[in-house]
């Protein structure tokens, strides 16, 4: 469930992970264009909320100087008496001595009360690593002996608190830019755990330092959405499938576009929209548009139907039909082309403004436009200006050129403003202006072809559409099969 209630302004799970990896891709193209290799590492713990022990967590309270009565308070809440049904009638009672209630307040209390030990260990001995974890979703990176270090915390954590780690989200990618013509494949140190590192759809890649889609996975969840669509028994139902599934769960982990992953992320999306449609749809014309309308007309005998029709918004008569195209094409225009112009910009700002300090160390400092009367060079004896490695040793720490770099390559792109007809401006009115650039597009499209067939934007009018009803239709018969 990634719906947002409106008043909260915090970020929600699906952001912050978003903010994550553009963090990641940035720092990627940061550090390994600064000459540095770099190795990241992701993993979590296998079952962490039903595995934690209790034991671990009462010994963390009672560390922190929490009371023995509240100690007592949490012991008889967790340890609860548990008889399995599947182990017949004759299966004694066990106590229950790991695991929380699940998505409840004292879970989330006495899970993070555990954690934040593993924090605190984590930023006192790695020496400078940063950690990124949320809940039990761990991630870290920098160079090859940092998260060697890391990982053996990680470990010595997870042997201490009696946890394992989920093998299957569990990897580590070392990515070496090559620094001449023959690229060699970078290995990441023996110690460090084996797999990938993955996040949704996207598989960190340690030839381009990228993260790339991975098609076999899309391709097993092709099947599960056709599975999906074919248990649908109304129209509504399969509109309301596609929408979740086919646009808004794909949407959502293909990872959200951001300078740093630059143009080539959004053209991968396309495609890979493209390719799904291709492959769910093949024997009805190869798109969700051309299944739809196939449908209709074998159920209503409805013909020559106009796509501003399916994808119109349903307090304007539509269907509702989402299309994952649009809102990649409203940002494709103002996201970075290629992400490494901002560190070439970079480079080029820090060597300009080398050579002007090394100007008015030598030839004097210039001030309003006046040059004073004796240069640093007199003043420390005739030494030369320090070399270009000296001077941008604390880059890291002292740079605002690579601030604003690092700024621009974690920007999200603008989503560009659709730019509105007289025709559309007459119909519509005041109306487009509370109206989002997904709706302003879908209608700037099809305004044309559906002013022209049904006389106005509205196919019906407002009073005869019982949007309530229809709403809590869609959404209430439909059960996800599996």
């Amino acid at each position: 469930d990634d719906s947002e209630d409106e008043l909260d302004t915090r970020k929600s799970g699906q952001q912050i992970t978003q903010t994550l990896l553009h963090t990641l891709a940035a720092e990627i193209i940061l550090k390994t264009r600064l000459g540095q290799d770099m190795t990241v590492v992701r993993t979590d713990f296998a079952w962490f909320g039903p595995s934690l022990p209790h034991s671990t967590m009462f010994a963390v309270l009672k560390f922190f100087k929490v009371s023995e009565r509240w100690i007592d308070f949490f012991r008889r809440s967790l340890e609860a008496p548990m008889k399995f049904v599947q182990d017949g009638p004759d299966a004694p009672v066990q106590i229950r001595k790991r695991g929380t209630p699940i998505s409840g307040p004292l879970s989330d209390f006495l899970a993070e009360t555990v954690l934040f030990c593993l924090d605190f260990a984590f930023n006192q001995e790695s020496k400078g690593l940063r950690l990124y974890r949320l809940h039990d979703d761990i991630w870290f990176w920098g160079s090859d002996e940092q998260c060697v270090k890391g990982w053996e915390i990680m470990n010595k954590f997870a042997n201490l608190a009696g946890l394992d780690f989920n093998e299957e989200k569990t990897g580590s990618v070392r990515i070496v830019r090559p620094r001449n013509s023959s690229s060699t494949r970078a290995t990441v140190h023996p110690s460090l755990p084996k797999g990938d590192v993955r996040w949704g759809f996207l598989k960190l890649d340690s030839q381009s330092g990228r993260l790339l889609i991975d098609q076999k996975s899309v391709d097993r969840h092709i099947e599960e959405l056709r599975l999906q669509l074919d248990a649908c028994k109304s129209i509504f139902d399969w509109i309301h499938v596609w929408n979740i599934y086919g646009a808004r769960f794909f949407s959502n982990n293909f990872g959200k576009p951001a300078n740093s992953f630059g143009l080539a992320h959004v053209d991968m999306l396309l495609q890979t929209f493209a390719r799904i449609q291709a492959k769910l749809f093949a024997g009805t014309g190869g798109s969700v548009t051309s299944t739809l309308k196939q449908m209709l007309t074998d159920r209503f005998g409805v013909t020559d139907i106009p796509e501003g029709y399916l994808y119109f918004p349903m307090s304007m008569g539509g269907l509702d039909l989402k299309s994952p195209f649009i809102d990649l094409y409203l940002i494709r225009g103002s996201i970075c082309s290629r992400p490494d112009v901002y560190m070439d910009n970079f480079f080029t700002r820090e060597d300009a403004d080398y050579r002007a300090a090394k100007k008015d160390f030598e030839h004097g400092t210039g001030r309003s436009g006046f040059n004073v009367d004796y240069s640093l060079k007199k003043k420390y004896g005739d030494q030369d200006f320090m070399s270009m490695e000296e001077f941008t040793r604390y880059q890291e720490l002292t740079s605002k050129n690579l601030v604003r770099a690092y700024d621009l390559l974690t920007k999200e792109p603008d989503v560009e403003k659709v730019k509105v007809t007289a025709e559309v401006t007459t119909v519509i009115g005041p109306k487009w202006r509370s109206m989002g650039p997904y709706q302003q597009w879908v209608i700037q499209l099809y305004a044309s072809n559906m002013i022209a067939r049904f006389g106005g934007l509205n196919v019906v009018d407002k009073g005869l559409l019982p949007t309530g009803m229809v709403s809590m239709f869609r959404e209430s018969r439909f059960k996800w099969q599996g």
